[in-house]
């Protein structure tokens, strides 16, 4: 028993020390210049293009959507968005179709997630609204809502 440990023992060792030799001839493979830059994903908002929401006039006591598109201008990188949040709550609220993370891919917008804002005026009084959403809760990308409530 103590020969067959032994044999067992030294079977397991040559295995290992086989199947190492291919890491080891690797070598060092760290040293290695990126095709692209590394960005911090909050510097990759700043290939977004953020537009106004204005949902112009609008009747009280009322809901109404809107389609909200994010165009990516960058030539190579995806930017992901992985939350939008609301600094107030007049009655607006924003969400993707299909959902978080949003991926805008280079040259491209969100058409196939595409961000519905809706406004709900059920509880509003007749006056000037503006909110603001914060992309990726940065306080650097931002886009505004405004909307303006009528009686009629």
């Amino acid at each position: 028993m103590y020969k067959f440990k032994n044999i067992l023992f030294i079977a397991i060792l040559i295995i290992f020390i086989v199947s190492c030799t291919d890491i080891n001839e690797i070598g060092n493979n760290t040293i290695r210049t990126p095709i692209l830059p590394s960005i911090s994903k909050e510097d990759s908002l700043s290939f977004l293009e953020f537009k106004v929401i204005n949902f112009g006039d609008i009747r009280i006591n009322h809901v109404i959507d809107q389609y909200y598109f994010i165009y990516n201008n960058s030539d190579n990188y995806t930017v992901l968005i992985y939350n939008l949040k609301l600094k107030n709550n007049f009655g607006f609220s924003i969400y993707p179709e299909k959902g978080y993370p949003i991926l805008l891919s280079p040259k491209h917008d969100n058409l196939d997630n595409k961000i519905i804002v809706r406004w709900n005026t059920y509880n509003a009084s007749i006056g000037f609204y503006r909110d603001t959403i914060f992309v990726n809760n940065s306080n650097k990308f931002m886009i505004f809502i405004e909307g303006n409530v009528k009686f009629n």
